[in-house]
């Protein structure tokens, strides 16, 4: 084991609050979409930091981008629904069809 080296991920993130550059340390993944709070070291403010990770074999990401976008609009929209208790029948039934269609494989009878 290597000791004295910070491994967690450190991006450059500007705050909300005030616009200044922070570099929140970031240790562990829970899956391809997660949230943290962070406190600004500039103003001291809290903010919730949106992290999105995605592979690809493509080499230009650039034309993906929008795509990313409108996938983590739909996760936190989600993630709001679901901690609020609001209901979205149509998300409900696209979750519950994904659901089946993963357990089946794709498999018809």
């Amino acid at each position: 084991m290597v000791t004295g080296h910070n491994y967690n991920f450190m991006p450059a993130i500007k705050c909300p609050h005030c616009g200044k550059t922070n570099h929140p340390e970031i240790s562990g993944w829970g899956g391809r979409f997660n949230t943290r709070t962070k406190v600004c070291r500039h103003c001291g403010l809290e903010y919730t930091l949106v992290l999105y990770a995605e592979a690809t074999l493509e080499k230009d990401v650039s034309m993906g981008v929008r795509q990313y976008r409108d996938r983590i609009a739909y996760y936190r929209r989600r993630a709001y629904e679901l901690l609020n208790k609001l209901i979205n029948k149509a998300a409900d039934y696209a979750d519950e069809f994904i659901r089946i269609e993963a357990s089946t494989g794709g498999r018809q009878n």
